[in-house]
């Protein structure tokens, strides 16, 4: 069972790096995975534009997209969608067991030790992802500053700082917040909502989640230039 203001988890993203930067184009054994994941829990509630508002502009498009692959998955609330998700989930992250996962918070490793409680079975797998993890927002902490941070390490005002063509994607997106994406993924399994309503609902979270892991893999290659290169200036 699901305990009282327990998350569960109903959508992730993951976007998987091919090669490492630099080596684009190399086809040899020692291109490596490099998964970069975030997955969605639910927490609290906001409303959404009506359907029938315009669609948001299309993210920026990634160098070297061609090395890049995008895995997601949105449940449909039906009974045991929680472990298909996981099951997809681990098939995707175990193409590559020695590669990291870049995550952005340590919710994702508290959401796996609770679905490894919840599935003994797949625990091992589950736990096995766990230490794989690398928490970039600890990087940032640590050792970025930026005034356009004001103090603070949140995704949405990291992204832009550090990667420029980022800033204000997040607001031009039917869905921008997880508190929105709450209220949309109740609406989209609402039997009284509209099948074109639904369609608009399910598109606009799945775009929201790609949009966090995008923004990883940018705000990651972003990192990786500066200390290569020797950088210290800001962006």
């Amino acid at each position: 069972g699901v305990g009282p203001f327990e998350p569960i988890i109903t959508q992730f993203s993951l976007h998987r790096m091919d090669a490492d930067y630099g080596d684009e184009g190399d086809d040899s054994s020692s291109s490596r995975d490099r998964p970069i994941g975030r997955n969605d829990s639910s927490v609290g509630s906001h409303s959404l534009p009506p359907p029938t508002a315009p669609p948001p502009p299309p993210p920026p498009p990634p160098p070297h997209q061609d090395y890049l692959q995008h895995f997601e998955y949105l449940s449909d609330g039906s009974i045991g969608s929680l472990r298909e998700l996981c099951i997809r989930l681990l098939l995707h992250l175990e193409e590559n067991p020695s590669s990291s996962i870049i995550v952005y918070s340590s919710s994702e490793a508290t959401q796996m030790a609770k679905l490894s409680e919840r599935y003994p079975d797949m625990a091992p797998r589950l736990l096995a992802a766990r230490d794989r993890l690398f928490d970039l927002e600890r990087t940032i902490r640590s050792c970025v500053a930026h005034p356009e941070f004001r103090g603070r390490t949140s995704l949405k005002l990291v992204l832009p700082a550090l990667v420029p063509q980022y800033a204000g994607h997040y607001e031009s997106l039917a869905i921008s917040d997880g508190a929105e994406a709450v209220m949309a993924f109740e609406r989209m399994l609402d039997p009284s909502t509209g099948a074109k309503e639904r369609q608009f609902l399910r598109d606009a979270l799945l775009e929201y989640c790609s949009m966090d892991t995008m923004g990883l893999v940018e705000l990651h290659r972003s990192l990786h230039g500066m200390l290569v290169n020797g950088k210290r200036d800001l962006p």
